[in-house]
């Protein structure tokens, strides 16, 4: 039994393997071979990856989900309610690998890449603190005097300058430049 192809024969209705082609980008001899569930040269089963499921479900705007369960990447202990299908990470197959990284993987890129977005969050949040302290006409020239007197961190080489050898250094430059 085919599920997956009857399905997907079922949400095409009256619309050609072409026109699915077109707006999915999955050429329509995969698709053919899709629903009939047997590749045509190797008479092996026909099992489309979870890339493929995702632009399928979205042309068709459908779960996700039920596209996964038919293609058998989830058992069927998921439920459904409502006439959606929710998936548990404890029902996805161990061995389902999407851009060759498994569930936990992914998993894991995605915690770091959201920290990784929090800390550059932060870092444009300084950023943009100290661009609208420095926004005066004297600054926008990179006034030296008006950046010592910023109640603001600088730094030299990497060191904090602390608000005395800030005084100190306004004291050199007025001896330098007056």
């Amino acid at each position: 039994m085919n599920e997956l192809g009857d399905f997907l024969k079922h949400l095409r209705g009256n619309l050609s393997l072409r026109e699915v082609q077109e707006g999915t980008g999955i050429s329509h001899t995969y698709l053919s071979t899709l629903e009939k569930g047997v590749d045509p040269r190797t008479k092996k089963p026909r099992k489309p990856t979870p890339e493929v499921l995702l632009k399928l479900a979205r042309f068709y705007k459908v779960e996700y989900g039920t596209l996964m369960f038919l293609a058998g990447y989830v058992n069927s202990k998921m439920n459904f309610t409502d006439g959606n299908f929710s998936i548990e990470t404890d029902d996805v197959v161990e061995n389902m690998k999407v851009n060759g990284l498994s569930f936990e993987e992914r998993k894991a890129e995605v915690t770091k890449l959201a920290l990784k977005s929090e800390e550059l969050d932060e870092q444009l949040g300084e950023i943009r603190n100290i661009k609208s302290k420095t926004t005066s006409k004297s600054l926008e020239k990179n006034d030296l005097f008006s950046l010592l007197n910023l109640d603001t961190d600088l730094y030299y080489k990497n060191k904090l300058l602390t608000t005395d050898e800030k005084e100190k250094i306004k004291v050199i430059l007025k001896t330098f430049f007056e």
